[in-house]
């Protein structure tokens, strides 16, 4: 529930503080006085844009504060303490910063929070209805929102589920024309691919294979200059008077010295292990000189095989270990495309059985749909008869598609039918704006009346076109459903202000609005302002008195 609203510097209002009835509050003023100001200012609370131009001229920012009481672990409740925000005593306090220049900033319960923030709890605190939605009632998608809406959560669940199923659906039907669409270049795909894993099966790779064969061509063609060196090595190591005799000579010096000093016996063993290791040395040198001989018909075969790899892997891998990596992704791309026949029947056969889950859903939705469509008929009728439009009713009509469509197989439509002998006609057609403006407040007060979401409605001047009698069931029937739940109604008609339980006006003196509670002779003459255009008409003080004393519910 709303308790208090605060203004500062938002476009004709300089400041103004609103302190609303916890049953029905009425707002009324000359057209371009600044009432839509405040709801510019709620809208703020609940996480709209805000536009900058309407920061009062000469101000650096205008700031907007609410203070709502809320009930103990209520959505909105939750959402404001998730986000940090202090509760006290079931009241909170939202706020709006919007600058000049620059970015707004939000507020709820002292902690500053993203505007996000404000919109989700304003949805569970605050719903607007103004002249905007009539218009947009013409529209079919509209139309079907109300009906899903007075399905409540068993519609919506299975809306859910059918626009998921839907989506699946299509993303199947998509891909099975991608799949026929692009057969061609699939075949060329098919063919390239098969031809590389061919060659490169024939090759019997193995990783790494491209480096040895290089080490082995290196050697191959310098096999003479590798004979020389090694030659050289074990001639320096082996002949008379080489590394092998002195190390002979060193060992025998040593083990002699040690007879006299054991300090030089591990000197004596160092010496022997290098000797063994010189021989060992000998000897694989002596084998490698042995073994290396050159082969230029092995030579030849191992250039040629090189010549093979490089030539498979171009264009694929610049390594063998990397041609088989490819060989590797390639066997699996072609298992993902060569389905051929098989794979489209695959695809056909997901998206039938898709389709027909999709279909299933579609015919649960439309049943829901169709005691929905009833229903809002019969509640937004009785309704219009309290609205003084007593031989209407509304049609939601439910026409069956051929096809399944994103939210559904049903073209919905509200109908009115002004007259039992007449036939019923679209909203968008046969609807003037008064009848328009009361089946929009019927539509309202019979789908959301009886929900606890959103415990303030207000109703932006929703009562355009309706005067007479027609006003005055209006304002009746406002005043009925404000003893549930907190309404704010702004509006030109008397009829229907004079049914508010609070009633407040706001006036343009210059470029600046003010914002008053009148009550009393003051209260009479703005009623009489607005039945006659003057407060100094007798009649018009008498009639406005008289609608004070017959409004009540």
């Amino acid at each position: 529930m709303l308790e208090e609203l605060n203004i500062e510097n938002l476009g004709v209002i300089e400041s103004a503080q609103l302190s609303v009835a916890n049953n029905l509050t009425v707002l009324t003023g000359e057209t371009g006085a600044g009432k839509t100001m405040v709801l510019t200012s709620l809208g703020l609370l609940t996480g709209s844009k805000p536009d900058l131009g309407k920061v009062r001229a000469g101000s650096e920012r205008a700031h907007v504060e609410g203070i709502f009481t809320l009930a103990e672990n209520s959505k909105a409740a939750n959402i404001i303490t998730d986000a940090g925000g202090l509760i006290e005593d079931s009241t909170v306090v939202l706020a709006r910063s919007v600058p000049a220049k620059g970015r707004s900033r939000a507020f709820a319960g002292g902690r500053s929070v993203p505007a996000a923030i404000l919109s989700e709890a304003g949805e569970q605190l605050v719903a607007i209805h103004g002249q905007a939605d009539q218009l947009r009632l013409r529209s079919a998608s509209a139309q079907r929102e109300r009906v899903d809406q007075v399905g409540g959560r068993p519609l919506q669940a299975v809306l859910r589920r059918y626009r998921q199923k839907y989506a699946a659906y299509k993303n199947a039907v998509a891909t099975l024309e991608e799949w026929r669409k692009n057969s061609r270049a699939r075949a060329v795909e098919i063919e390239i691919l098969r031809s590389g894993i061919q060659q490169i099966d024939e090759l019997a790779l193995s990783e790494g294979e491209d480096d040895e064969l290089r080490q082995q061509i290196e050697r191959l063609t310098n096999v003479e200059d590798l004979r020389e060196a090694t030659a050289r090595a074990l001639n320096h190591i082996s002949r008379e008077g080489g590394i092998a005799d002195s190390l002979g000579i060193v060992i025998e010096s040593l083990n002699k010295a040690a007879n006299y000093d054991a300090q030089l016996e591990n000197s004596a063993a160092a010496a022997s292990s290098i000797e063994a290791e010189v021989q060992d040395l000998a000897g694989t040198l002596a084998s490698y000189l042995e073994d290396l001989q050159a082969d230029p018909a092995a030579l030849e075969h191992k250039h040629e095989r090189l010549a093979k790899i490089i030539e498979v892997g171009r264009g694929r891998a610049e390594s063998a270990t990397a041609l088989l990596r490819w060989r590797e992704e390639a066997g699996q791309r072609l298992a993902e495309i060569d389905g051929g026949t098989d794979r489209e029947e695959e695809l056909a056969e997901q998206v039938a059985v898709l389709r027909e889950e999709t279909l299933e859903l579609g015919r649960q939705l439309s049943k829901l749909r169709r005691q929905a469509a009833k229903q809002l008929g019969e509640s937004t009728s009785k309704e219009l008869t309290e609205l003084a439009m007593p031989n209407a009713r509304i049609l939601a009509e439910i026409d069956s598609l051929d096809e399944p469509a994103e939210f559904g197989m049903d073209k919905v439509s509200l109908k009115l039918q002004s007259h039992p002998s007449l036939p019923p006609v679209g909203l968008g057609e046969g609807a003037s704006g008064g009848e328009l403006s009361r089946i929009m407040l019927a539509l309202e007060l019979s789908s959301l009346g009886d929900h606890d979401d959103a415990p303030v409605m207000i109703f932006d001047e929703i009562d355009a076109g309706i005067g007479g009698q027609a006003a005055t069931s209006v304002g009746l029937r406002l005043a009925r459903l404000a003893q549930s739940r907190q309404v704010i109604v702004v509006t030109h008609l008397a009829q229907v202000a004079a049914y508010g339980d609070r009633h407040i006006v706001v006036e343009k003196q210059g470029g600046k609005a003010t914002v008053r509670q009148v009550e009393g002779e003051d209260r009479v003459l703005e009623l009489a302002r607005m039945l006659s255009g003057h407060t100094d008409s007798k009649s018009a003080r008498v009639h406005a008195a008289e609608l004070l004393g017959a409004s009540h519910v």
